[in-house]
């Protein structure tokens, strides 16, 4: 792909203008460096000289086109923007990026990670999106050693029962963001009967599974479950069928092209004159969703995620600047999730002064990468999946009339295990 020969290319020449410069080169220009480069360029002068200066090869493994092609699309854009802040250039060895394409299908992303890995020779892979994809490609990826950091998909066995020591996750778990919402519905919103829609598909099941256990768990109840067809943009059949004299509240656990109309479709129905509405942030996202949603359809919905685009953090801010002025627009939660994952590899490399042929040591320095990224405070657990902070968030309107999200609350130092016994967590660390 051209836009890989253009990655590599960019990190070749910069690593031979480094060394252009030490030897001798414009010494005016070699004194006075870019602001924007000088915090990178000391970074590099301080550490030893790399173990090799042979390109980095990272297999970026996102659907571009499918029902999640929008979600990958922007997970890659995030990604690439994290090294090309580094000037494609970490621990003095260039980075070659190697897209391909998963289609959001188990086995064309076996076939792409096959591909990846025995002809491109890559030395880690990166994603997958989706959760169906990651269980098609977890035998292939253990028996093969090759490290692999998920950006997305969540599939929650990956670092639990089917975990491995070249499996690392830079998101979250399916159940993760879920397991301290019962307790909040319950009592901080006052919502104990619940009615929950999900996607029909892996993720989706384990997500709203997560969320009725914790319900359960704070002593609620899930009256009802729904699953609309990954992809289905047609859901009055779904929220018709709620059973609006039953419940307190509505979450709707949805992403992909299915978000946009359910919002939508539900105003047009009335059923927020009927029930409150709640989501997972996927539903209401601040540059993806909302943009599209009708104002009066969003307004008011109480949604929970690992990002908002309205943190107010040195790192945060500065992510949404350098974005904003790189591609023209502003991140949201899929680019900065991918961003935190690529800085979490980035991080990683660097800790090992690029040595990754020693892969022991590399993948042991990558389990202790911690750093404050635009989600917040960063750091693994030690199954090798992060620990994150979860944020409530609620769908203003600005007077501008376009809908936004706003902080509500913060719940801190997440894990994917919040609130589980000893006796569930080994349950499922070590299944029968």
């Amino acid at each position: 792909m051209l836009i890989n020969t253009r990655y590599w290319i960019l990190g070749f020449l910069i690593v031979g203008l480094m060394v252009w410069v030490g030897c001798g080169g414009d010494g005016d220009a070699a004194d006075t460096p870019a602001p924007a480069d000088e915090a990178a360029a000391t970074a590099q002068d301080a550490a030893p000289p790399a173990v090799s200066s042979e390109p980095i090869k990272i297999g970026l493994l996102h659907p571009h086109t499918g029902a999640l092609a929008g979600l990958g699309l922007d997970m890659t854009s995030g990604y690439e923007h994290y090294f090309e802040q580094e000037g494609m250039v970490v621990a003095g060895r260039p980075i070659e990026i190697i897209v391909e394409d998963s289609e959001g299908n188990p086995s064309v992303g076996l076939d792409k990670v096959k591909k990846l890995v025995e002809r491109e020779n890559v030395d880690i892979v990166a994603g997958p999106v989706s959760s169906g994809v990651a269980y098609g490609i977890a035998d292939y990826i253990r028996q093969s050693g090759v490290p692999i950091f998920i950006t997305q998909a969540t599939a929650n066995g990956l670092t639990q029962g089917d975990r491995a020591p070249n499996i690392f996750r830079t998101a979250f778990s399916s159940d993760q963001l879920h397991l301290p919402m019962g307790e909040y519905y319950v009592n901080e919103l006052g919502y104990s009967k619940v009615t929950g829609l999900a996607l029909d598909y892996a993720a989706g099941h384990e997500h709203l599974t997560a969320f009725k256990n914790s319900l359960n768990r704070a002593g609620g109840e899930m009256v009802q479950e729904l699953y609309p067809r990954l992809g289905e943009t047609e859901t009055s059949t779904y929220i018709t069928s709620i059973k609006t004299d039953e419940i307190d509240a509505v979450n709707a656990i949805l992403w992909g092209a299915t978000a946009v109309p359910f919002v939508n479709q539900q105003h047009e129905f009335g059923l927020r004159d009927k029930v409150p509405l709640t989501s997972l942030g996927s539903t209401v996202e601040d540059q993806l969703e909302l943009p599209n949603q009708l104002p009066a359809a969003a307004e008011g919905i109480i949604s929970y995620l690992a990002y908002c685009l309205c943190l107010d953090t040195p790192a945060n801010n500065a992510f949404k600047t350098s974005y904003e002025a790189s591609e023209g627009k502003l991140p949201n939660y899929y680019t900065a999730i991918a961003f935190t994952g690529a800085k979490a590899l980035g991080e990683a490399i660097k800790a090992v002064n690029g040595d990754l042929e020693d892969q022991d040591a590399f993948l042991a320095a990558a389990g202790e990468v911690a750093f404050d990224g635009p989600m917040g405070p960063f750091r693994y657990d030690e199954y090798q999946n992060p620990i994150l902070n979860v944020y409530v968030r609620e769908v203003k309107i600005g007077a501008d009339g376009e809908a936004y999200n706003e902080l509500v609350d913060t719940i801190e130092n997440v894990d994917q295990f919040w609130g589980m016994t000893a006796e569930e967590k080994d349950a499922l660390l070590n299944p029968s």
